[in-house]
């Protein structure tokens, strides 16, 4: 039995020493340092093939790849895909995790001037954007049930609360499997990332799901603000997928009381109602077949626009940002609705992201609506209040309806 942290750490600090020297191999990443001195110091290491990744100047979440090739340094743009870490650069293959992108090229050149071959030492890049890990003192307190260790480690100012074990989980995670409500609240009260996949794709809140935890679901998503919408990556399950097969209605209920769609779909086209039914859980599958959306908080006369065409609804939204003085990131998610020209039946939702324009085509099914490989939506109402609680594919939630002028 652990009694205090002092004894705790002094029986896992060799041990744990040993694993961080395993990982001088991932001591690529250099903080936010500039363009001329991560040139300086590669030049200085001068062997063609090494390298450094570095946090952007210029977009806020993604890295900087800077290698050197016959005696010059080329740099490429790490872009960060979605809340999780997945990375690709120049639209190249996206890959879950920086250790595992650059790993990656360090296999092979796959398309660099150069194949990342020699190490310019720094540090481990940040717990975060990483897909593995080594088990630390904190993942062993949380398994262990040890609030008072959790609890003085994080209030001691622990650095390493987002670090992943072996199999890529955080304390959150294994907080969250095994239904400890009250280690993980203090994780998310000390700032603890919620929203982030291990190995296995798996979220916290899909394992809440899977050991039916309806405690544990509220409260990741009340208190941590869980994105219920976050997909298994190989099969597409979100967290209700999860509930629903297993028949854990009292999660299912849970989730359903805070909004979480009833009817999203994995990558084979499944929503929870099949899975519940295909399993043989006849009160959950009759539960999400019935289920009624709550009114939602928005009405079609804040932003649909009628029959506009791409250009103009484009011009529309630029200029409802210049009236209202709307610039740079704040016109994210700004956006609006369109009849489509092209697809008969169909509609277009409109906006801005990053100062680009996107256009998603709503399409219908039967009596549903969807985006692309998005749930199923009831109206365009309810369509809309979705994606301005949670982005579900699109490049931001939407915000700031531009309404058409009377």
């Amino acid at each position: 039995m652990i009694t205090t942290m002092t004894s705790f750490i002094l029986l896992k600090t060799n041990s744990f020493l040993l694993r961080m020297n395993r990982e001088d191999n991932v001591n690529w990443f250099h903080g936010k340092i500039s363009r001329e001195t991560a040139e300086k110091l590669l030049k200085e290491e001068g062997e063609d093939g090494v390298f450094l990744v570095r946090e952007s100047n210029t977009s806020l979440g993604d890295y900087v790849l800077s290698v050197l090739h016959q005696g010059e340094v080329v740099h490429y743009q790490i872009r960060r895909h979605g809340e999780d870490a997945f990375f690709s650069i120049e639209e190249h293959t996206t890959v879950h995790g920086l250790d595992t992108l650059i790993q990656h090229y360090r296999g092979d050149s796959n398309g660099l001037v150069t194949r990342l071959s020699v190490v310019c030492k720094g540090e481990p890049p940040p717990h975060e954007s990483r897909t593995q890990g080594t088990t630390n003192l904190l993942h062993r307190a949380t398994e262990a049930g040890e609030y008072n260790i959790v609890s003085q480690m994080l209030a001691c100012g622990y650095r390493s609360r987002d670090a992943k074990n072996q199999d890529g989980q955080t304390a959150v995670h294994i907080a969250a499997r095994a239904g400890r409500d009250k280690i993980l609240a203090k994780l998310i009260e000390s700032g603890a990332t919620v929203n982030v996949r291990d190995s296995f794709g798996y979220t916290p809140l899909h394992y809440t799901c899977q050991n039916n935890f309806p405690s544990t679901t509220e409260l990741l998503i009340t208190k941590g603000n869980a994105n219920y919408q976050m997909r298994h990556a190989p099969s597409g399950k979100v967290a209700l997928h999860e509930a629903a097969q297993r028949g854990h209605i009292d999660c299912i209920k849970v989730l359903l009381k805070l909004k979480a769609p009833a009817h999203p779909r994995t990558l084979a086209y499944d929503t929870p109602a099949h899975l519940a039914k295909h399993a043989g859980h006849t009160e959950c599958y009759q539960l999400l077949k019935n289920h009624i959306p709550e009114q939602p908080n928005t009405t079609k006369s804040q932003w649909y626009h009628g029959t506009l065409n791409r250009e103009e609804a484009i011009r529309t939204l630029e200029e409802y940002c210049k009236q209202h003085n709307i610039r740079d990131k704040a016109s994210d998610g700004v956006f609006l609705l369109r009849y489509s020209q092209r697809n008969t039946g169909a509609f277009v939702l409109t906006m801005l992201s990053e100062n680009t324009p996107y256009n998603f085509i709503i399409r219908k099914e039967k009596d549903w609506l969807f985006i692309d490989d998005g749930p199923y939506l009831d109206t365009l109402e309810i369509l809309i209040d979705h994606y301005s609680s949670v982005p579900d594919g699109l490049p931001n939630q939407t915000h700031h309806a531009c309404a058409a002028q009377a």
